[in-house]
């Protein structure tokens, strides 16, 4: 196991520290029968997930390139945006955002230095690569289990996110349905989620570290195979009432 403890290190722990927290979250929230947000941080812990998986993904050189990318030019790219609408809020003289202002005016000579060795198009085709959609293309080669449920909930995520006539819908149905059968099924599809993220997190972690954890989870998946039944049995119940 690599103890380098490296900036690259610290960053990529607190990446499965963040994702871990977000999936802690979510159970409190169905405990308290919160599901629709608990299912608006399904969207959150994918991208995580996502983002473990494509740092430990291609050659050395490659990873490399990745890091340079997720943990320096990115967050670069976003001084440069916040820059920009501080420049124009103080264009506006909008003193209520005077030290917002004067905070982002701190990062010029910085932004100065990215803008002009980055053009837009440059930054433009970074981002992308970052982009949920290019994410999943070059992770398909690698055909992760249960990734096509992850990635319906991650789209039904976001439409709770913006909170869109589409969640809005199912909300209105479903509770005045108010099927107590439908939220169980729902609650246990939420859960087996949450387990297989931080599950798929967890082996690319240890991969990143070269530590083999995939046997580890595995072993630890067989010792609760009766409750991952369970789930597995009302998360088919909620395919067959969605579908039915």
């Amino acid at each position: 196991m690599k103890k380098k403890n490296t900036e690259e290190d610290i960053l990529f722990t607190s990446l499965l520290i963040s994702i871990y927290n977000s999936i802690e979250s979510t159970f409190i929230l169905l405990e308290n029968e919160r599901y629709w947000d608990a299912l608006i941080l399904e969207r959150s812990v994918f991208e995580g997930m996502l983002r473990l998986i494509c740092l430990n993904n291609g050659t050395v050189e490659e990873q490399v390139e990745k890091f340079n990318e997720f943990f320096y030019l990115l967050p670069e790219f976003e001084n440069l945006k916040r820059y920009n609408r501080a420049r124009v809020v103080n264009n506006n003289n909008n003193n209520k955002f005077k030290q917002i202002v004067e905070i982002e005016k701190n990062l010029e000579d910085v932004i100065k230095k990215t803008s002009s060795i980055y053009t837009k198009k440059d930054r433009k085709r970074i981002e992308h690569k970052w982009s949920v959609s290019e994410m999943c293309n070059s992770t398909a080669d690698l055909q992760i289990e249960k990734f096509d449920m992850l990635l319906y909930f991650y789209n039904l995520s976001s439409n709770f996110i913006h909170k869109d006539a589409t969640s809005l819908g199912i909300q209105i149905e479903k509770t005045f349905e108010n099927e107590k059968l439908y939220y169980a099924a729902f609650n246990a599809t939420i859960l087996l989620n949450m387990i297989h993220v931080l599950s798929i997190s967890v082996i690319y972690f240890g991969k990143y570290f070269k530590s083999d954890l995939n046997n580890q989870v595995k072993t630890l998946m067989k010792e609760k195979t009766s409750l991952f039944s369970q789930l597995e049995e009302l998360r088919s119940k909620w395919f067959d009432n969605e579908y039915k």
